[in-house]
């Protein structure tokens, strides 16, 4: 942590300065540019001596302080992998740097010092140290990465967590030997004012004398806001460009017109910046010696680009034009921070040299008309005085003034200028009709939908350049709207009422057929088509006119469509015609009097055949009209109705009534095109017919019959294996009837469930009927064997060797399980071998005299488990 003050800082800064040195973090928020240098020392050594300088912004309420050291990273430059440069015998990929000194306030430099700068901190450190490279033919990377930038900067994205790199390359001896990198010259301003061109010398100085190459470069990004200090090698980032944010570029970093640009031989950045803001800019420095590329260095700024305000503003309108008289009061409306305590006015009359004032708003009578340029000089003689500049117009006299041809609402009103002028001619006419509307030209019209009174403005300019404006109120009449009766066709013998609305007075041309042609509603006795014109008044003199025509007829003409012949149950139209002109003037009338009336036309569903009349009227004046529909009766179609069969059968199905047949799906019928035809289907299906009628009545119809195959059979089991003797209980479910074979071994050979009692080996074989008569038939074999388990009845386990082990005897079968319990129910033996038996003991003890239940499991010939039991007597 560094403290210092200095005596030439300012409070502001002094302050400003010491809030940055305390305020320290180590996540850096605040990077706002730098540079990375090096100056050769000893070239049989590799001594070089390396300089970093970084700036931060120090006028943020919280920013962060610099480091106290800094790590520095050598790289391949063409790979850009890390690499041992450092040192001799056992180099190093990395050295530290430590700070030189304090760091120090950057004076903020601007070219124009009449100008209120905005409050500005820039703080730049310098890192320097003396080190030993190890340089390989391809060349050294100097790296060092921080992160982060400053958060305001407006011309890239994530500004605040985004890190710099600041790089330089030095050259193998091979190459340039013992090179010293170039260094700028100049720091760039902190402050650009807004719309004021800037030219900064940016060029830098080679001890070495090479050639040296300025461009333009996008800055890099480096660590990041999670590592913001990079101490090792595999915490580098990769040297990836910045992200702009559109407008903004490389090639566009500031915005502007033209945009930013340098020199490549000189270094002179030029740019013109319109938007207010921090923007970071990179500007790139390449070495050549003797054409030959040899380094690179870069640097890394942020421009703020500020709303600079000058301190003193002499404010006199530009232009003044006087089209009354020769006498003109000046409007002074400067301003400034400074205190403006003189003025000197120059009237720009050459006719004199006394059109001179002192004071700040004076007035002047010049001696003519023309054009005269007025100057204003606030505080003259101080280093920020301003002058402003003036050009007065002196063409007396513009008088503006129009006409008017009156006319009602929703009709044109005519206005034309009437202006005059002393000097030039008119060439401008802007016309403001006091609605919201507006017109040009030295005539107009418009059209004023309401009525009311309107300013109407008219303003003039002549090419003199003096403008003249007039305002007069317009009143505007109500309109009367001729509400008339439309075109008409009537009875001549009857006459018609004319009608129109909207006035206090109407005239009506020609008179003829009239009863009265000064009324609005006169009744016209016309006998031939003829137009009639009125005129209609209304109370505040305006007025409108309106046309009717009116045809009178005598007879109606009525013709009807021939006669038809129509299917029942079709929709038939039935059509009357007159002439259009009386068309829809007449009143109509159908028999029979089901039909919709006041229609010519009808559409109709005749049950049989009719003679329709329609009958038409216009007053007094009639006509009428027949037409007759021939209803024919369809004839009558059927399908077979649905049916149910058993699998792989077939049924019959049939239509009627039409002349062709199709029927569908196809895949399972006989003859699909066919009345009559048989269906087979393997599930049960809806067949459709498509019945074709042709002659009078053509149609085309489609029924539909279904066919449910109905899924039956019957199941006895599997194969089984019983004792001769025995009787097998059988059951065939539910069907209609039952046959079983043979009968004779069954208790009732028609029942579902009969008992079946073979004496030999042989198959049951049972035939089942469904309701619907399907026929199944299943059969089972059954094996009738001889026991063949011999179980004695007793033995005497007294050791005489006769008769003393009780065990099964089988030749065909072999035990699972063999147990004997005593009549308490104990378990007094077991055994899962069919070569061992009870020896008649119990516990190691001789078992006592008495009956014994033994219980076996076996399987038999089919596999089938078995189960067999029985008493054993133990004698003693």
């Amino acid at each position: 942590m560094y403290f210092y003050f200095e005596m030439k800082t300012s409070c502001l800064a002094l302050i400003c300065l010491i809030l940055c040195l305390l305020t320290t973090t180590t996540n850096a928020t605040h990077l706002v540019g730098g540079s990375l240098t090096y100056q050769c020392l000893n070239a049989s050594t590799g001594q070089y001596r390396v300089t970093q300088k970084l700036y931060r912004d120090c006028s943020a309420t919280v920013v962060t302080g610099f480091d106290e050291e800094i790590w520095i990273f050598t790289i391949n430059p063409i790979t850009e992998n890390v690499l041992n440069g450092v040192g001799g015998g056992s180099p190093t990929n990395k050295f530290l740097m430590p700070m030189v000194g304090f760091p120090t306030l950057v004076p903020i430099n601007i070219n124009d010092p009449c100008m209120d700068i905005p409050n500005v901190c820039v703080e730049e450190a310098i890192y320097q140290t003396v080190v030993t490279l190890s340089v390989p033919p391809s060349g050294l990377m100097l790296l060092y990465q921080r992160c982060c930038r400053n958060d305001a900067i407006i011309n890239i994205s994530l500004a605040g967590d985004t890190g710099t790199s600041y790089t330089v390359t030095v050259p193998p001896s091979s190459v340039a030997f013992c090179n010293n990198a170039a260094t700028f010259d100049n720091f760039p301003p902190i402050i650009i004012c807004a719309n004021m061109p800037l030219n900064f010398d940016h060029s830098a100085t080679d001890i070495d004398g090479d050639e040296l190459v300025y461009s333009l470069c996008s800055p890099l990004t480096g660590a990041t806001n999670s590592s913001p200090i990079v101490t090792v090698a595999s915490g580098l980032t990769a040297l990836v460009p910045v992200n702009f944010i559109p407008p903004y570029s490389a090639t566009n970093m500031l915005g502007g017109s033209p945009a930013i640009s340098i020199n490549s031989s000189t270094g002179l950045l030029t740019a013109n910046p319109s938007t207010i803001g921090k923007f970071v800019v990179g500007v790139c420095i390449a070495e050549y010696r003797a054409g030959e590329l040899i380094s690179e260095g870069r640097r890394d700024i942020q421009f703020n680009v500020a709303d600079c305000q000058p301190q003193l503003v002499a404010a006199v309108p530009s232009q003044v034009f006087n089209c009354s008289n020769n006498t003109v009061t000046f409007d002074n409306n400067s301003y400034g921070e400074i205190p403006i305590t003189d003025y000197i006015w120059n009237f720009g009359d050459p006719t004199t040299t006394t059109d001179v004032s002192y004071v700040a708003e004076p007035t002047y009578i010049y001696p003519d008309t023309g054009i005269y340029n007025v100057m204003l000089i606030v505080n003259p003689g101080i280093t920020c005085a301003d002058t402003g500049y003036c050009q007065v117009n002196i063409f007396p006299l513009l008088t503006p003034n129009f006409t008017v041809v009156e006319s009602c609402v929703n009709f044109p009103y005519t206005l034309t200028d009437a202006s005059t002028t002393t000097h030039g001619t008119i060439n401008s006419w802007n016309w403001d009709y006091g609605d919201g509307n507006t017109g040009t030209g030295p005539t107009t019209t418009h059209i004023y939908t309401t009525t009311g009174t309107f300013n109407v403005t008219l303003t003039v300019t002549n090419t003199a350049g003096c403008t003249a404006t007039i305002t007069t109120p317009l009143t505007i009449n109500l309109n009367n709207n001729i509400y008339l009766s439309p075109d008409t066709t009537f009875c001549l013998f009857d006459g018609v009422q004319l009608q129109a609305n909207g006035g206090v007075l109407y005239n009506w041309l020609p008179t003829t057929n009239l009863s009265n042609p000064s009324i609005s509603n006169p009744l016209c006795t016309a006998t031939t088509t003829t137009t009639y014109t009125v005129e209609v008044t209304n109370s505040f003199g305006c007025n409108n006119t309106a046309n009717i025509t009116v045809t009178p007829i005598s007879t109606i003409d009525i013709t009807m469509d021939s006669a038809l012949t129509a299917c029942v149950g079709d929709t038939v139209a039935l059509r009357g015609y007159t002439s259009s002109p009386i068309q829809n003037s007449l009143a109509y009338t159908w028999t029979p009097t089901t039909l919709n009336t006041n229609n010519p036309t009808n559409c109709i569903v005749p049950p049989n055949t009719t003679t329709y009349t329609l009958t038409a009227n216009l007053g007094s004046c009639t006509g009428s009209g027949t037409q007759t529909i021939n209803a024919i009766p369809l004839p009558t179609i059927s399908i077979s109705p649905n049916q149910r069969i058993c699998e792989n059968q077939t049924a019959i199905i049939t239509a009627t009534g039409g002349e062709t047949y199709l029927w569908s799906p196809s895949t399972t019928v006989d003859i699909p095109t066919s009345a009559s035809t048989l269906a087979s289907p393997l599930l049960s299906t809806t067949y459709n017919c498509t019945i074709n009628i042709t002659g009078v009545c053509t149609r085309t119809i489609q029924l539909s019959t279904d066919i449910t195959v109905v899924p039956y059979s019957i199941a006895l089991g599997n194969d089984t294996v019983i004792y001769k003797g025995q009787s097998l209980p059988l059951n065939a479910g539910s069907s209609q009837s039952y046959y079983w074979y043979p009968p004779k071994l069954f208790t009732d050979p028609e029942k579902a469930n009969p008992i079946y009692t073979p004496t030999q080996s042989g198959y049951v074989v049972l035939t089942g009927i469904s309701p619907e008569n399907c026929v199944s038939i299943d059969s089972m074999y059954v094996k009738v064997i001889e026991p063949n388990i011999i179980a004695p009845n007793a033995f005497s386990p007294n050791g005489d060797g006769i008769n003393d082990v009780f065990m099964l005897i089988s030749k065909d079968y072999t035990f699972q399980t063999f147990n004997i319990y005593n009549r308490w129910g104990e378990k007094v033996f077991a055994t899962t071998t069919t070569t061992q038996g009870w020896d008649g003991t119990f516990k190691d003890q001789p078992a006592s005299q008495g009956v014994y239940v033994f219980y076996a499991t076996y399987y038999n010939e089919l596999e089938q488990p078995k189960v067999l039991k029985g008493n054993v007597t133990l004698l003693r």
